[in-house]
């Protein structure tokens, strides 16, 4: 099953709000609603990860991945979807506490640098660094901490890190 009795309700509850506030008006608050939301893009964001990206063809899938990579940058600026997956992954992220740095995607404290074969990975954003620790170092070091190489003492700046 891809998705939980929580799951469906979540998603069922956001339809029945949109088609009321689409037919009757507003009526309920906007925080409210931004909660319901956000319970739905939580679910949203792993079933594109889990599910969807590993049945794609592989041009498709880059397709997508790229689009994720852009809805990451934006991801850290939605505080209740923040907070609440944030919660959702408190138990998880104590396993890990002690290999855990902050996500230089989503610029939360969720990337395992534990060293994994698939690579270092944010239970926040599903961000993956496969085989390619150094770019997820290097992007960490220039993004999280300021550094570039000059720095790190190497006299240029980190090629893998990202433009802006």
């Amino acid at each position: 099953m891809f998705y939980t009795y929580k799951d469906r309700k979540r998603i069922k509850e956001l339809s029945d709000h949109r088609n009321a506030l689409q037919h009757y008006g507003l009526k309920y608050n906007a925080y409210a609603i931004e909660s319901r939301a956000a319970r739905v893009l939580d679910f949203l964001i792993t079933f594109i990860h889990r599910h969807l990206i590993p049945g794609l063809e592989p041009a498709e899938a880059m397709g997508v991945e790229q689009d994720m990579d852009t809805f990451r940058l934006k991801l850290k600026g939605i505080e209740t979807l923040v907070k609440q997956r944030m919660n959702d992954l408190r138990s998880e992220l104590a396993k890990v506490a002690d290999v855990t740095v902050k996500c230089p995607d989503c610029e939360q404290w969720a990337m395992v640098a534990d060293g994994r074969e698939e690579g270092s990975t944010c239970l926040f954003c599903h961000q993956v660094w496969p085989e390619d620790p150094e770019s997820a170092a290097a992007n960490y070091a220039w993004i999280i901490l300021g550094l570039d190489d000059r720095s790190c003492g190497r006299g240029r700046a980190l090629s893998s890190a990202p433009s802006m």
